[in-house]
């Protein structure tokens, strides 16, 4: 007989539910049991599952809230960001902040055992998750590579090891940033990263890392990652959108190499030239000249294959850079200065790009106006747009840097296009006819040739002009920055001073902007700097008497050549002579002329000869201008008007000068000459300022003064690493910076 089975009466099973829901919220409100001095164990909870003693919940009679976090499936990765680590804090259960109750789906647990039976399954509504578990915590740990943060140190690493592993920069990791050699015949460019690889093969290995993504406009100098970006960007260059802007002088040109030629000429910046095709570059454009044409077959023009940007967008990597290190601390090699700035890019855009005020790199413009701080309340500042060239630079803007024999050979075939019916939209908008345009200061729209007797150098600009006018120009010296001349050394430092450097100071006093600094640097410890001019002559008088053996007899100058000291004493003797009393020299120079003026209170700068060294120094042919850097002597410029414009008469084996026609001179008379009627002298800002600021510095002028030059010429001395300024011991720095000393 089978027995019938009895169902419990409707108020049992309300108080049977009423039991169990009572027992579990006092299971889940207090924390469970366990041993003195035992610290509490951390777990991973996957599905929450609710166990009781064969009873079954509702979910209206779940009255808590109820954590829920990811299992360890996936650790590691994005399936699973609020993973649970053993060094990361407990998570607080806290209640839903979007309101959302908990769902209760019922089980069915057919396994028979009362004690672990599955009662319910219990689901957050949606949206609950990640504001429960992460309300009180905080991605405290940052990658340093990218944006991204994270709650725990280990998914950091993880995410550290697997997603930057084949970053580029991994192939070109250095402790030391350089920047390129002023002299670089061969490099070979990333355009990313903005490097320059001594070695072709590291470059190669490092170009690997990027794969198929540098795509080249043949417009511009730009790159884009996709064909899409690349297309988008040709359309704008078609639409006429794409400018490039110099964000110092506020004028716009229609072509990148346009504005290079700009920066070139009105602010002295050097240029890196490389082919777009193979990434080869270097710092002599007729290198690269030579080069492109290997390129047989390919469908950009011969213009359109050169590329340049300004060397201080690039960070070089040479081949071994030990050796590459002791060059540069032995000052055989001479570095550019790579910019600090973050906006380095060579980035395709759609709009106008604007260089940096200070490092001359392209930044887009907004940014350009953010950084400035240029808003709608103040006002944006208007660009004046530069009609294209109607001259010989038409097709190529730099084709003035190229010889004569690759200038003519640009002319010729710069917009032949190795394989015929492809468009060239760059010439075609460069001979797009736009608005005149008022002619701006060193700028000129059309070209004119020199009209002095042997010179037919075409004049591209106002600066041209102004240089020009000193083949036969009463003035002596002559302004690098902006082409004024005057008569006299002092007088053209007033004037850079009025004009050059209190506008510099004007902009960035508020940036604790100083008008001259000291950093005489000793020429043989490399590593010690000095802030005075008597702490640097006493280290030298101190610790390098043996380098300097000769003595002056007049002052406490010492020479590292006998002739150049016999030559000081004279000039000194003369001196006495003519004037009844002598004079204190100049340190760096030995100039006799030590004028002084009372000090500029507005922009709080010295003025004196000394402060005149805050600028570099040239002497000039005024014949053909040729250039001579740090030649204070004037040896180089007389040298050069001996073999280039003078001839030996074949009867009285006297040297005659083909520019004035005298003759019968004596070396020493023929050198006065020279200096009087055939060269001028040209001050140009210092290669060590960064922001127009005058920095009073040591270099090859001192070492032409001193003849250090042509004793490290003669392999007489090498470096000295010997003594400490004064008479104290200095420990010297390891991390390559100049140990800064001042004695007083």
């Amino acid at each position: 007989m089978t027995t019938p089975v009895m169902s419990p009466p409707p108020i049992a099973t309300d108080a049977l539910r009423a039991i169990s829901a009572n027992y579990l919220f006092e299971r889940m409100s207090s924390p469970p049991k366990r041993p003195r001095g035992r610290p509490p164990k951390k777990r991973l909870i996957g599905k929450n599952r609710l166990f009781g003693k064969n009873a079954r919940l509702r979910a209206n009679a779940v009255t808590v809230n109820i954590r829920v976090e990811q299992s360890s499936d996936g650790y590691g990765t994005v399936k699973a960001p609020e993973y649970v680590d053993e060094d990361d804090a407990e998570l607080e259960v806290r209640k839903s902040l979007s309101g959302g109750e908990p769902v209760v789906k019922e089980i069915i647990d057919e396994n028979g055992d009362d004690e672990l039976a599955v009662v319910a399954e219990v689901k957050n509504s949606t949206g609950t998750l990640l504001s429960n578990v992460s309300a009180g915590r905080e991605k405290k740990f940052k990658c340093t590579k990218c944006s991204n943060s994270f709650f725990t140190n280990s998914s950091l690493k993880h995410h550290a090891e697997n997603d930057h592993k084949w970053d580029a920069d991994r192939t070109v990791y250095s402790m030391e940033s350089y920047g390129i050699p002023k002299t670089t015949r061969a490099a070979y460019l990333c355009r990313k990263c903005s490097i320059a690889f001594e070695e072709q093969a590291k470059h190669t290995k490092h170009m690997e890392q990027h794969g198929e993504t540098t795509l080249t406009c043949a417009d511009c100098c730009g790159i884009a990652f996709n064909h899409t970006e690349l297309k988008n960007h040709l359309q704008a260059h078609r639409d006429k959108k794409v400018h490039f802007a110099c964000g110092t002088c506020l004028v716009r040109f229609p072509s990148d190499l346009a504005l290079m030629e700009h920066l070139k000429l009105t602010h002295e910046t050097e240029l890196f030239y490389f082919c777009k095709i193979c990434a080869l570059g270097s710092t002599i454009p007729d290198y690269v000249y030579k080069h492109i044409s290997i390129h047989t077959g390919h469908h950009f023009t011969h213009s359109q294959r050169i590329g340049a940007v300004p060397v201080q967008l690039l960070n070089y990597k040479p081949a071994n850079e030990k050796d590459f290190a002791i060059q540069v601390l032995l000052k055989i090699l001479q570095l550019n200065t790579p910019s600090d700035c973050t906006h380095r890019s060579m980035l395709v855009q759609c709009d106008t790009l604007v260089t940096c005020k200070t490092c001359h790199c392209f930044q887009q413009w907004f940014s350009y106006m953010a950084y400035n701080k240029h808003s709608e309340e103040t006002g944006f500042p208007t660009f004046v747009n530069m009609e294209p060239y109607a001259d010989d630079r038409k097709d190529f803007p730099l084709i003035r840097y190229l010889s004569d024999e690759n200038r003519s050979s640009m002319l010729r075939s710069g917009n032949v296009k190795a394989i015929s019916g492809m468009r060239n939209p760059n010439i075609e908008a460069n001979m797009a006819q736009t608005q005149p345009v008022s002619m701006m200061r060193n700028h000129i729209a059309t070209s004119t040739k020199c009209k002095f007797a042997g010179c037919d150098k075409i004049l591209y600009s106002e600066f041209d002009r102004q240089l020009h006018t000193m083949h036969e120009s009463d003035s002596s010296w002559f302004c690098h920055q902006c082409g004024n001349s005057q008569k006299s050394e002092m007088d053209l430092f007033l004037h850079y001073v009025r004009e050059h450097l209190t506008p510099a100071h004007a902009k960035q006093q508020v940036t604790g902007f100083k008008s001259n600094v000291f950093k005489l640097r000793c020429p043989l410890c490399q590593k010690l700097e000095f802030q005075t001019p008597k702490a640097f002559e006493k280290h030298i008088r101190t610790e390098h008497a043996a380098e300097f053996p000769f003595e002056a007899s007049c002052c406490d100058a010492r020479f590292a050549v006998k002739h150049l000291c016999d030559q000081h004493d004279k000039n000194h003797t003369e001196f006495l002579e003519a004037n009844g009393t002598d004079v204190m020299c100049c340190l760096i120079c030995g100039s006799l002329d030590m004028w002084s003026l009372p000090k500029d209170q507005n922009i709080e700068c010295l003025r004196s000869h000394m402060i005149r060294h805050g600028l570099d120094y040239l002497s000039s042919c005024r014949s053909c201008l040729k250039q001579f850097p740090a030649d204070i002597y004037q040896t180089q410029g007389i040298e050069h008007i001996r073999e280039e414009h003078c001839f030996v008469n074949s009867e009285s084996k006297q040297v005659v000068c083909k520019l004035c026609g005298q003759t019968g001179m004596t070396d020493e008379q023929f050198a006065d000459h020279c200096r009087k009627s055939h060269l001028f002298n040209i001050l140009v800002k210092s290669s060590h300022s960064t922001r127009g600021e005058l920095v009073v510095s040591t270099g090859d002028e001192y070492d032409n003064y001193t003849g250090l030059k042509i004793s490290k010429a003669a392999g007489r001395l090498r470096p000295s690493t010997s003594g400490a300024a004064g008479s104290g011991e200095s420990s010297r720095p390891t991390n390559g910076e100049a140990e800064v000393i001042t004695i007083d």
